[in-house]
Order: structure tokens, then C-alpha cells, then sequence
């Protein structure tokens, strides 16, 4: 129970360093890692404007979606057993988790770019997709959704007051329904 309660410690006194505007601010950063990513894998040209909007749109919404979807679940799986915790505080608890999906991206980028520089043939979709390169960033990404649950967990039971139980159930949740996406766009070899 020491390293539970000493992670406990470790994310209150981390959660204290970023402001909400700058967890804001590395979440659209990771958007706009992503909406970059698909990007260069479709090779598609800067030049066409609606394209580019979407590019950047989506990731950046789906983004913001998550992050309110796991805010109100974690709130609401809480609220029974806690009346400490705002709102605000959850919303802030719970983009820690999201952090692990900037670093998913960066890996992601990483690795194409990697592809790109090292083949002899052009860049192509299929090229980037079926490398071992992205196919590990791709694994490193699953991976790192179990460090999000972490995270989840840590910021229900930081921000909320609950019990272990209570916070793995309400941080494991949404980690699961992230963990099946990554796999299903893994398996399918969308990126």
C-alpha cells in the first residue's frame, strides 16, 4: 500500500504544476500532433483548406470531447460516494490522463518521420502503417493507455475523495472504452 499512497502523493503534488489553461494548452498541442500525423500519412498537400481544417478540427474536438465524457463520468461515478470535489477540479484531475496521449503522438510522428527519412521508396500509407517502427508507436500507445487508468484513478481519488475501489472503477471505465478504440484502429490499420 506504500507506493499507492505515495502515487496518491506524487500526482497531488504534480497536479499543483500545471494550470488548467496550460493542460488546455498541451492537449490541443497533442490535437494538433494528431491531425498532423494523419496528414503526412495520407500525404496529403497543405494547400487544400478544407482538408487542413479537418485535419486540425476533429482530432482537437475529439480531444475536448474525451476530456468532458471522462470529467462528467468520473464525476458522476463519484458523486454517490462524495460530496468533496468540484467540478473543476475533476475536469482539471482528469486531463492529467490525457497527457500519455501527447506522447502517444509524438511516438507516432516519430516513427513515420522515421519511415519517410530511412526508405528508399516514396512515403505512402501502407509504407508508414506496416512498418515495425510505427507498429511499435502503435503498441507503445496501448501501453500507455494503462498508465491514462492510472492517472484516472489517481485524479478521481485525488479530486473526489473516494476510495481505491471507487476511483479504479471510475478511471478504468473510460481507460477501456480508449484501450478498445486504440486496438480496434490498430487492428484495422487506420491511423
Amino acid at each position: 500500500m506504500e507506493v499507492v499512497s505515495t502515487s496518491a502523493r506524487v500526482f497531488r503534488q504534480a497536479s499543483d504544476r500545471l494550470s488548467l489553461g496550460q493542460l488546455a494548452g498541451l492537449i490541443v498541442l497533442d490535437g494538433l500532433l494528431t491531425g498532423l500525423l494523419a496528414l503526412v500519412i495520407a500525404q496529403e498537400p497543405l494547400s487544400k483548406p478544407l482538408l487542413l481544417a479537418t485535419a486540425i478540427t476533429v482530432p482537437l474536438l475529439t480531444l475536448t470531447l474525451l476530456w468532458a465524457g471522462v470529467t462528467v463520468w468520473v464525476y458522476a461515478v463519484t458523486h454517490p460516494f462524495s460530496d468533496t470535489g468540484s467540478l473543476r477540479e475533476t475536469f482539471k484531475s482528469t486531463g492529467y490522463g490525457l497527457l500519455p496521449s501527447l506522447v502517444s503522438s509524438l511516438l507516432a510522428l516519430a516513427s513515420v518521420a522515421a519511415v519517410g527519412l530511412t526508405s528508399e521508396e516514396p512515403l505512402t500509407p501502407a509504407l508508414a502503417q506496416e512498418s515495425a517502427l510505427f507498429v511499435a508507436a502503435q503498441a507503445a500507445g496501448l501501453s500507455l493507455v494503462v498508465f491514462q487508468w492510472g492517472l484516472w484513478t489517481l485524479g478521481a481519488r485525488y479530486a473526489r475523495n473516494v476510495s481505491w475501489r471507487v476511483a479504479v472503477v471510475a478511471g478504468g471505465a473510460p481507460a477501456v472504452v480508449v484501450f478498445s478504440l486504440e486496438l480496434s484502429q490498430m487492428l484495422t490499420g487506420s491511423a
